[in-house]
């Protein structure tokens, strides 16, 4: 199964990302004893981690807005339970985004010197 990339994400006229992965791979949420990905009681399919944060309910993927993705990765049960130590049977869905967290304009990098 294809990753969505930048092209594919930034080309998108949904609104949140369970509808853009609906359209495009929608085997990735439509398969086993799944009936409605929207439902937040729907206890099949594959789980949600947005970059390492741990795993949210495939529901929560229609509240998560197009802006700011770089990359949507389907993650087969194997490599998340081996990778991120997900117990996932339906898999992962990893929604790749950029990080917040880091050196920025004003906050300079720590390079380990101690200030004199």
């Amino acid at each position: 199964m294809r990753d969505i990339q930048i092209d594919e994400i930034s080309a998108a006229t949904e609104d949140n990302l369970l509808d853009l992965i609906e359209r495009i791979r929608p085997s990735w949420v439509f398969f086993h004893d799944l009936r409605d990905p929207g439902d937040p009681s729907e206890t099949a399919g594959p789980l949600v981690m947005i970059n390492d944060v741990p795993p949210r309910p495939l529901f929560t993927l229609q509240y998560i807005s197009l802006e700011g993705v770089q990359e949507i990765r389907y993650l087969t049960r194997t490599y998340a339970l081996t990778r991120y130590r997900v117990n996932a049977p339906a898999g992962v869905i990893l929604v790749i985004t950029p990080s917040f967290v880091g050196p920025g304009t004003e906050n300079k990098p720590d390079t380990g010197n101690v200030a004199h």
